[in-house]
């Protein structure tokens, strides 16, 4: 994630928290359908989340990626095994009552990358306790992969210390993956903010994507 786009997308989420008054209480989920678009050469998908919530064990969203989304990487022949240089947010959410997100934060997000044709779901982890800030496991070992243009249905749920991270294919109605992930910092119930979509990573998107998100 460039340093300067990091810094900007910061402090326009942070204005608009405290000016916007779009926080939306998620302790009785809400559910809402949106598509989220990026243009090539950019990194922030809009719209922007702003949504708070807290007080909850469990969130769920439903996700379609379009077939924008299969791209070629400039990286493609590279499998890094300690950076997030190929790792693209999904969606995801600070936690432990922050409302920052960034290295060394509290934030749990679905990853993905496009990688040797498969799109690849990964859990996407930023905590004090991790290298770098950053933690999703072996770039080789993806949480799931999926099919663009198919639902599925991506959930987090707190269990003990950690995140359950869970992929269900909505065809077959077939959990294909589950993964448990440690906690960053608390143990409170889940809190902070929904974190909207964002490409890369160290790169920007190549070309124009779109993502069908549903808020359960």
């Amino acid at each position: 994630m460039k340093a300067k786009t990091l810094t900007s997308l910061l402090l326009i989420q942070t204005f608009c928290l405290m000016s916007c008054n779009k926080f939306v209480s998620l302790v009785t989920p809400i559910n809402r359908t949106q598509t989220y678009q990026v243009t090539g050469g950019q990194q922030a998908f809009s719209p922007l989340l702003y949504e708070h919530f807290s007080g909850l064990t469990h969130v769920s969203f439903k996700i379609n990626f379009n077939a924008n989304t299969i791209y070629k990487s400039p990286l493609a022949n590279e499998i890094p095994t300690s950076s997030v240089t190929q790792v693209n947010k999904l969606i995801g959410f600070t936690d432990c009552g922050s409302l920052i997100s960034g290295p060394y934060h509290n934030d749990a997000f679905f990853g993905w990358a496009y990688f040797n044709q498969q799109m690849r779901i990964y859990p996407f982890i930023n905590g004090p306790q991790y290298a770098n800030g950053f933690n999703y496991g072996a770039f080789d070992n993806p949480l799931a992969i999926i099919t663009p243009g198919k639902d599925y249905r991506y959930a987090v749920d707190l269990v003990g210390n950690s995140y359950q991270f869970t992929v269900q294919d909505l065809t077959t109605q077939k959990i294909i993956g589950s993964r448990l992930v440690p906690r960053t910092q608390c143990s409170t119930p889940l809190g902070g903010q929904l974190l909207s979509p964002f490409f890369g990573g160290s790169e920007a998107a190549p070309q124009n994507m779109s993502i069908e998100i549903t808020i359960e």
